[in-house]
């Protein structure tokens, strides 16, 4: 009897317990303003593989990306910055003439072809 007792306590300990994995969707939703994730990918449309992820803080001045392994392409996967971001082709955030940056409005998340160079906020 005492054995049929405690298998009923655990299997009804067992039901009742709670399950508290985080919810990934639920993570970035909650993530700090200011901070956007940037993924490269090898080909030209952000199709795999999947190179690297890399953190960008919105700030002040002109930032550096630092990812600089060979990539074709590369989606704002979260964007939490507040103001606009400026992706430079070239370093130093120079961006004379046409096509040398890409504008990513606050909240805007896709995929883009070309380079990160430099980086800053409108």
């Amino acid at each position: 009897m005492q054995l049929t007792n405690i298998l009923g306590l655990i299997a009804a300990l067992a039901a009742t317990s709670a399950n508290a994995l985080p919810n990934p969707t639920t993570i970035v939703e909650r993530q700090s303003p200011g901070i956007g994730i940037i993924r490269f990918y090898a080909g030209s449309g952000c199709e795999e593989p999947w190179l690297e992820d890399t953190v960008f803080f919105q700030g002040d001045k002109c930032l550096s990306n630092e990812y600089t392994a060979p990539y074709g392409s590369f989606r704002v996967q979260s964007n939490g910055f507040t103001r606009t971001a400026r992706f430079f082709v070239n370093p130093v955030c120079n961006g004379f003439g046409p096509g040398n940056y890409i504008d990513v409005l606050p909240g805007e998340t896709k995929c883009f072809a070309g380079k990160v160079t430099s980086y800053s906020f409108l």
